[in-house]
């Protein structure tokens, strides 16, 4: 299995469990749970699938390791919170690590990009 390949079952895993874990916070018996929940969704997972898009996208060594390392670590460190968080569930609040968790994985996501950037700009030949 190919670098990439890994990296897109992963992923997939990841959202799926993810999913899971949101389902089983929540109410799904209602229906309109749902209406929350699918946006909600959107908003949990694009971060997860992101770092794999970027990469597949790039086709290149420099964005695709760092952007791999990256989504290891940001799902190392968010299963761990959402761990933490909910189980068990301390307060009847915790299920907003759901809101929380997704904008720190942008702002690491972008952070991992612009510094992606500028390696690749650097290591690039230069054109005269």
């Amino acid at each position: 299995m190919t670098f990439m390949g890994l990296f897109k079952t992963l992923t997939i895993a990841v959202i799926l469990a993810v999913t899971a874990l949101m389902i089983s916070q929540g109410d799904p018996t209602k229906p309109w749970w749902w209406l929350g929940a699918i946006p909600l969704w959107f908003w949990i997972a694009a971060p997860i699938w992101a770092p794999y898009q970027l990469a597949r996208l790039a086709n290149s060594l420099i964005f695709t390791i760092p952007l791999g390392l990256f989504f290891l670590i940001a799902t190392i460190l968010s299963g761990w919170v959402y761990y933490e968080a909910l189980f068990p569930p301390t307060s009847s609040t915790s299920a907003l690590i759901f809101l929380v968790m997704p904008g720190y994985q942008w702002i690491g996501l972008i952070v991992v990009g612009a510094l992606s950037s500028v390696l690749h700009a650097w290591l690039s030949p230069k054109v005269a």
